[in-house]
């Protein structure tokens, strides 16, 4: 196979490729953030509101409670 032949049959899969990412990305960055009719607003945990966060976890009486915490790394 010659350089000139891969050169067209990759680049076009490269060129894919980056561009799949790119939405992806320009997706996660840019898209909707909101929650279903019914569910709290999602809220970003710094350390000021932490105690917030204790006090209500805290405050449930026996009742199912559920914490997720999403992290970028």
């Amino acid at each position: 196979m010659q350089l000139n032949q891969i050169w067209r049959r990759g680049l076009p899969i490269v060129g894919v490729g980056i561009l799949a990412v790119s939405a992806v990305f320009l997706y996660l960055r840019f898209g909707p953030r909101q929650t279903p009719p019914g569910q709290p607003p999602l809220v970003r945990l710094n350390p000021e509101d932490f105690h917030v966060l204790s006090e209500r976890f805290n405050s449930g009486d026996g009742s199912l409670r559920v914490l997720v915490m999403l992290s970028p790394t």
